[in-house]
């Protein structure tokens, strides 16, 4: 049983890309579990087109704080009584996260993310050692060589090993935002939010918890 629901018909979702491109739209049916409608975006982006077969997230208001999501692939755009829909198939379960505040502190360290290229027996494939910026609960932000595109492509499995007050944490995530850092145009600040649940955050959560008092 999945920890949220499918947003029902009419409901609004924003699609993310694969290459980090934000898309309203709004479900035109739920078919199945596994299958659903959506109305093709109005305000898709010149030269940012999604081709069949294009791998993508939904997101979705799910309740007071929560945000749903879920992972699917375009499999069909057609015509439907004069509107242009595409169908999109479901790729695993969809999950929730809680937008609540989180302590974030400043930290200092190294810190190596790799990208994940195979989710069912997770395989590295490029990998980056950048440093350590700010830490919360919920996700890392790290200072990456400017040159480490592939690290600030939006919604890109990752994975990222680091140490804080003497614990190693090796922390599976998605990217959720990366660009030139305005400090050094050297850098690129990229954040990772970390897969919801976690397992071994309870030693960050002691280290965060010491830090803020």
């Amino acid at each position: 049983m999945p920890d949220v629901l499918l947003p029902p018909s009419g409901q609004t979702v924003v699609i993310l890309d694969e290459d980090g491109h934000e898309h309203r739209s709004v479900v035109e049916a739920v078919t199945d579990e596994q299958r659903m409608e959506l109305r093709r975006p109005a305000g898709l982006a010149i030269g940012v087109p999604l081709l069949i077969g294009d791998v993508m997230t939904l997101t979705w208001t799910a309740g007071e704080n929560t945000v749903g999501m879920v992972r699917a692939r375009l499999v069909a755009m057609r015509r439907h009584d004069e509107l242009a829909v595409w169908d999109v198939e479901l790729i695993g379960e969809p999950w929730k996260i809680e937008r609540r505040a989180h302590v974030r502190v400043n930290v200092d360290g190294t810190i190596r993310v790799s990208q994940v290229v195979d989710q069912d027996a997770p395989t590295a494939g490029r990998s980056a050692e950048g440093s350590l910026v700010d830490i919360s609960e919920a996700a890392v932000r790290c200072a990456l060589d400017a040159r480490e595109i592939w690290a600030s492509r939006r919604n890109s499995h990752v994975l990222v090993v680091f140490e804080l007050g003497g614990h190693a944490f090796e922390l599976p995530g998605r990217v959720v935002a990366g660009e030139i850092a305005r400090r050094n145009s050297g850098l690129r600040d990229v954040v990772v939010s970390f897969d919801q649940p976690a397992e071994g955050l309870e030693p960050l959560r002691d280290y965060l918890s010491h830090a803020e008092h």
